[in-house]
């Protein structure tokens, strides 16, 4: 399954290093969620940390089967 690192933000592509940077500074992990959408269906997504099974990403707010960056 690929893993989405880039979205769209204000009408710019921006990596997910820059959006966790953008969360933290705001002090709301969820203040601006709405403002990210997928590189691909333009569907929303959210930024999500890396953990120890996963590098950061972002994943869909809601599945889209027909976007190959949902997972299924």
């Amino acid at each position: 399954m690929p893993t989405a690192t880039k979205c769209i933000m204000n009408g710019n592509t921006i990596d997910i290093c820059e959006a966790l940077i953008l969360r933290e500074q705001v002090g709301n992990k969820k203040a601006n969620r709405k403002d990210y959408f997928c590189i691909e269906c333009y569907q929303p997504v959210y930024a999500h940390r890396a953990s120890d099974s996963t590098a950061a990403h972002f994943e869909h707010s809601k599945r889209n089967s027909d976007c190959s960056l949902s997972p299924e």
